[in-house]
């Protein structure tokens, strides 16, 4: 129908435009195809179980789940009659009358979709689900008559889970796909388009939005561009993909989704190859026209479609179609058929309608799929959030009741049926639906999926066995996420009116199979961006392509084309999947810039300036067609300046035309161009160069225009004088050096230079310091120079003595005698004051021991530093130092100027700013502090600062440590005693070793040792003691019991024997202990030691015994 027509039943539909159809001839009088191309194929399986028949011959359909829209009517039924309660409400023929419809109420009757008239459209839906995992085998007989060709038959599957209530788009969408702005059918997951019009097969009317380039028609024309073309189009959702199955043109393989020959030489009259290029879908009658329809999707694990046609019946089957079904086939199928007339029109009639299972079903069987009835559940979904289940259950062996679901995830009792007695298929009542929810808990979210699996139980009618369904399990993805990435991939620059391509990378992010993508862009129409693929599963990724032509005013200030864009997909359960937004910003715009300047602002009349011209591209995009004009002569007045030469580099310059040609600028390049030109005027004059072209707008024009403005000039010579002393004041006897400068500012050179300058008679003349231009004449006090170039100094230092006290003025100035004239007199002389005064010096002195802090017996080298701090030079210079006791000098340097001891060093003569350094070393030869004092002086200079005179070096000084280890031990002298049992009145000897253990690295000599050695005197006698080993100085006392030890060497052991009476019975200990040392004792746990001896007194006692007489008697 028209664009501007309205169905009057389905004013929601907009028909397409009313196009004649072209149709061939292909039928004999009595209706028969002639001539068949093909061979027969194998008829239609026949193995499976039956699930649904309606054959709409009767005046009713009993089964409710038929759905009638539009014009749809049943033949059958009697003129005014009414559909029953309960059955299918399909209404009477009475107001579709147009053309050689059947006679109402003739039996058998048909189903009849639409009547001759235009603009009419019908639809019956079967809104009960079968189960699809078995595949399906659909079988119907169409006829279609009486007309010039219009519209065509449109079969179709949907989600079993959808509610099946309205079609897709009508007319040459035949109730399925999209058409417009008119959605496609809900759940779609199939279409077969039996299209006798011809437009189903193409992509006008906005089918197949966003479908992937192998899965579009190469036509996007409308009207009768295929006609008797079956044509299969896939999934889809609201006003995206339903594409064609199957490659097109370009495709590696033969279309197999459609019977269009292949390859397609004319895409909008492809031709057909149906029945062997002579079949058609209609005839002139309706016996002519009926065609018997068998539409087969096999089972998984690699579905097909299979499209079988009968032409004659009775005659054989014919294979037109054998396509890979689409992916992710549902567990149960919907089903319906459409048809419509626009401005062409014909009679649709369906009749004998049965769907099969291609394999056998169990007795009882489920399908369990997320319930799409309701609203689509949300992208991401979150605990608590309410999963609908659907329960299909179909019944092929006996009638059983008391059906009930168990459902690992949901309890039975929570699980409602339809029905819960089930009748055998394909009657009325095999086939119910059961629903469940399920709320997803925080563990599922955990593991971003619920699984659940459910099987359903019954009992064979009446109270017999126990039947049960195998299981069905569901599992469904919590994150079902898209992802979108946006670049251009048409190189730069870019300008207005340009063609810009962009590429969108879509990824699957979650957990869920996403299809029908729809990608958005502000710029571009969906329609125009294609995807390389319709079907993502989850960690997978495709990329879609579109193209913008630049328009103006879409730039943004800073010259750049933003566009933004998102992608929206469904989920296999329905779900919306929608992308953050994504922009790209496209640099089309440029601002070039220009400047300019010349080597020279102030030339002189004749001479050559250099122009120097700098184009900059400062983005944001590359700039093509740049140019830059800058006519030479040019100025005011015009012939202020000749053109003589020009270099580049980039682009190229015409200098008649003073144009600047640069091809391209890249963004941050720049191009310079640079201009002799002679200058022939003394006249102020400007010259300008101006961006008068890009390809790209310019952003920015106040930078399109650079200018320089020369001011030439007539030779003159500016001399500068400069005239510096060295010191403002010196000592009498001392020099100065006065500096005098001639500097030529220009702007031309100079020549006969000379300058006065006499010194003063109080200062005496003494000669020339480095540098020393030109000449000079003392007695007349002239110094010739000569030529000076411009911008060239010529400089000469005058040495001098002061003989007496005072302020001296010494001026130079230029004799007036250069060329060309000097225009400025004010800078041509210049003076200098000399103070002459009595010599004053700070002197300092800085004294430093290393190290400062150390132990006896260590070196320490002083390090002192004799400063003259200025200003003048000071004679006789002494430095005088005082030594504390504890402090030995042991060498000094330098030895010719300090004496030996170290107390006087003469230093001389200091410069200002001079130094001298003298090392002097000494041990240290006591502990504590010691602090010596070293002082500056000279009798004949005034030191202005005594504060630094005198500088002090301390040193903190200790004892060496090391470890004076003690043994002792002791023996009876008479061999065999044990000193545990010593008689009284016999010796013992003790000996004493104390032994000097020195600290690692060390040498330290211990001094003045002393150690307690007495005696117990209760029970020993002292008899006499004798000393030994290392020691130096070593005596004992017996009297105090003392052992002293004068000095003993690092690792040294000295020894003491004591030899002793015992004189008394008991137990004895001596012990010997470390008392002091002129060290420091590391380890006092080692400094005593003791022995014990045992006084005993032994008795020698004798019995004599004698008898007197020696002879007795008896009695």
């Amino acid at each position: 129908m028209p664009p501007s027509e309205v169905h009057p039943m389905r004013g929601k539909r907009r028909a397409r435009a009313a196009i004649a159809a072209v149709v061939s001839t292909l039928l004999v009088a009595s209706g028969l195809v002639v001539g068949l191309a093909v061979p027969a194929s194998a008829d239609p399986p026949a193995g499976g179980s039956t699930v649904v028949t309606e054959t709409f011959s009767g005046a009713t359909v009993p089964d409710p789940a038929w759905k009638a829209l539009g014009d749809t009517c049943l033949t059958g039924t009697a003129a005014g009659a009414r559909p029953p309660v309960g059955a299918a409400q399909i209404r009477n023929c009475d107001l579709h009358q147009m053309g050689a419809v059947p006679l109402r109420g003739t039996l058998p009757g048909y189903l009849q979709l639409t009547d001759r008239a235009g603009n009419r459209a019908g639809d019956i839906l079967y809104n009960k689900p079968i189960p699809a995992t078995a595949g399906v085998s659909l079988s119907f007989e169409q006829y279609q008559y009486d007309g010039n060709g219009a519209d065509g038959i449109g079969f179709f599957l949907v989600d079993g889970a959808t509610d099946l209530t309205d079609t897709g788009g009508l007319g040459g969408s035949l109730g399925y796909a999209q058409r417009n702005g008119e959605p496609g059918i809900t759940g779609g997951y199939l279409g077969v388009g039996l299209d006798a019009y011809g437009n189903f097969w193409d992509d006008g009317e906005n089918r197949g939005n966003g479908c992937p380039a192998d899965q579009r028609s190469p036509s996007t024309n409308n009207g009768p561009i295929a006609p008797n073309v079956v044509s299969l189009r896939g999934p889809g959702s609201g006003v995206v993909g339903y594409c064609l199955i199957g490659p097109t043109v370009g495709g590696p393989t033969s279309p197999a989704g459609a019977t269009t020959p292949y390859p397609v030489t004319n895409p909008n009259k492809p031709g057909t190859t149906l029945n062997g290029g002579q079949g058609t879908l209609r005839g002139g009658t309706l016996a002519a026209s009926q065609r018997t329809i068998n539409i087969q999707v096999t089972p998984l694990p690699n579905p097909r479609v299979i499209v079988q046609i009968q032409y004659v019946t009775g005659g054989p089957w014919i294979t037109e179609l054998n396509a890979a079904a689409p992916p992710n086939t549902p567990s149960t199928y919907k089903f319906g058929l459409s048809a419509s007339t626009g401005g062409s029109n014909d009679i649709h009639l369906i009749r004998a309608t049965q769907v099969r299972t291609i394999n056998p079903l169990p007795d009882l069987q489920l399908e369990k799929q997320v319930d799409r009835s309701g609203a689509p559940l949300p992208a991401i979904i979150t605990a608590g959030t309410v999963i609908p289940y659907q329960y299909t259950v179909t019944n092929v062996g006996a009638p059983v009741d008391t059906l009930s679901i168990t459902d690992s995830k949901i309890a039975t009792a929570a699980i409602t049926c339809d029905s819960t007695t089930l009748t055998t298929a394909p009657a009325q009542g095999s086939t119910t639906v059961c629903r469940g929810k399920y709320t997803v808990t925080a563990a599922d979210v955990l593991a971003q999926r619920v699984d659940n699996v459910a099987t359903a139980h019954a009992k064979v009618a009446p109270g017999g066995l126990d039947v049960a369904s195998p299981e069905s399990a569901v599992t469904v993805p919590l994150l079902s996420v898209l992802t979108i990435a946006k670049q251009v991939t048409t190189p730069a620059p870019y300008s207005v009116g340009g063609n810009i391509a962009y590429q969108y990378t879509l990824s699957n992010t979650g957990g869920s199979i996403l299809s029908n993508f729809l990608v958005t862009d502000d710029r571009i129409p969906s329609s125009g961006i294609i995807c390389a693929t319709g079907t993502l599963n989850p960690g997978q990724s495709t990329t879609c392509v579109g193209s913008h032509i630049i328009q103006p005013g879409q730039l943004n200030a800073a010259g750049y084309l933003v566009n933004t864009a998102s992608a929206a997909a469904t989920s296999t359960i329905g779900q919306k999947v929608q992308t953050a937004n994504v922009s790209v910003s496209v640099p089309v715009a440029v601002d070039v810039g220009v400047t300019k300047t010349v080597d020279v602002i102030s030339p002189v009349v004749g001479s050559d300036v250099t122009f120097t011209i700098t184009a900059t591209n400062y983005g944001p995009s590359a700039a093509t067609g740049v140019r830059i004009t800058d006519q030479v002569p040019d100025g005011d007045p015009v012939g202020s300046v000749v053109y003589r030469s020009s270099s580049t580099t980039g682009g190229a310059y015409t200098s008649s035309t003073g144009a600047w040609a640069i091809p391209a600028l890249a963004v941050g390049q720049s191009f310079v161009l640079t201009i002799v030109a002679t200058v022939n005027t003394g006249n102020p004059f400007t010259n300008s160069a101006s961006r008068t072209q890009t390809d790209q707008p310019d952003t920015n024009p106040n930078n399109d225009t650079a200018s320089v403005t020369l001011n030439p000039i007539t030779p003159t010579a500016d001399l500068a004088v400069t005239k510096s002393v060295d010191q403002p004041s010196i000592p009498v006897g001392a020099t100065a050096i006065f500096t005098v400068t001639v500097q030529n500012t220009g702007p031309f050179a100079a020549n006969n230079v000379a300058m006065t300058d006499q010194i003063p008679s109080a200062l005496g003349y003494v000669g020339c310091a480095s540098p020393c231009d030109g000449t000079y004449d003392p007695a007349a006090g002239i110094w010739t120079i000569g030529a000076l170039a411009v911008g060239a100094i010529a400089t000469r230092t005058f040495v001098v003595t002061g003989l007496t006290t005072g302020n001296f003025t010494n001026l130079a100035a230029t004799t007036g005698a250069s060329t060309p004239p000097d225009p400025n007199p004010s800078n041509n002389s210049d003076f200098a004051t000399l103070n002459v005064r009595p010599p004053v010096a700070d002197l300092a002195v800085v004294k430093t021991p290393f190290p400062q802090s150390a132990v006896v017996g260590d070196t320490i080298t002083y390090q002192l530093t004799a400063s003259n701090l200025g200003p003048d030079a000071a004679p006789g210079v002494f430095v005088t130092d005082v030594w504390p006791a504890g402090v030995k000098v042991v060498s000094v340097s330098p030895a010719d100027k300090i004496t030996a001891d170290g107390t006087s060093w003469n230093v001389g003569l200091l410069n200002p700013g001079q130094t001298a350094s003298a090392t002097i070393t000494a041990l240290l030869t006591d502990s504590g502090t010691q602090v010596n004092t070293a002082t500056i002086s000279s009798s004949v200079v005034i030191d202005p600062n005594p504060s630094n005179n005198s500088s002090s070096g301390t040193v903190t000084s200790a004892q060496p440590t090391l470890d004076i280890g003690v043994t002792k031990s002791v023996l009876a002298v008479r061999d065999g005693v044990p000193v545990t049992e010593v008689p009284v009145g016999q010796d013992v000897v003790f000996t004493v070793t104390a032994t000097n253990f020195p600290d690692p690295g060390s040498s330290v000599t211990a001094t003045n040792l002393v150690f307690g050695e007495p005696l117990p005197t209760e029970g020993l006698q002292f008899v006499s003691a004798t000393t030994g080993g290392a020691g130096t100085g070593a005596a004992y006392d017996a009297t105090t019991g003392r052992w002293t030890i004068a000095s003993l060497d690092a690792n040294g052991t000295a020894t003491l024997t004591v030899r002793a009476t015992v004189i008394k019975r008991g137990n004895w200990t001596n012990t010997v202990s470390l008392i002091s040392l002129t060290q420091t004792d590391r380890d006092p746990s080692n400094n005593s030691a003791s022995v014990v001896v045992i006084g005993v007194i032994r008795t020698d006692l004798q019995i004599v015994k004698s008898v007197n007489p020696t002879v007795g008697q008896p009695g």
